[in-house]
């Protein structure tokens, strides 16, 4: 809810910036990606909304997450979740922030949650990494 929350924020923005109602050169230079596609016609939508969530939001998605659940896991874990709906993406695929390990782990928090099951993989240093649902399964 929160991701499609900030991609509807972005979609504010490149409004506002189209109307010039905000300042162009400040909306370019926050948001240089959505301006390449947007106002120069460049690139994929979908691909510059999720770049500019992964380059700008994946820490605020993490806070609101960890101020939701009254900080009750570690800070990793509310990172994890919010990269969770990055999961597939060019730049989620693509970004040297992320080792295979990350992404494994990122993986296996996100799937423990939708499916409320265990899930276990093994690491790169040969390490079995056991991933466990936090919440309960809604009805």
């Amino acid at each position: 809810m929160l991701h499609e929350a900030i991609h509807a924020y972005l979609l504010s923005q490149v409004d506002s910036a189209d109307a010039g109602t905000i300042n162009q050169t400040q909306f370019q230079e926050s948001f240089s990606l959505l301006w390449e596609y947007y106002m120069d016609g460049l690139g994929s939508a979908n691909q510059a909304q999720h770049e500019t969530i992964a380059q700008l939001f994946v820490n605020t998605l993490a806070n609101a997450l960890k101020e939701w659940d009254n900080n009750s896991q570690s800070p990793q874990y509310y990172i994890d979740l919010a990269w969770g709906g990055l999961h597939e993406t060019n730049i989620y695929l693509t970004t040297i922030s992320l080792t295979d390990d990350d992404r494994d782990r990122i993986k296996d928090v996100n799937e423990s949650e939708d499916f409320n099951e265990t899930k276990q993989h093994i690491n790169s240093l040969g390490e079995t990494i056991i991933t466990s649902p936090k919440g309960t399964l809604c009805p």
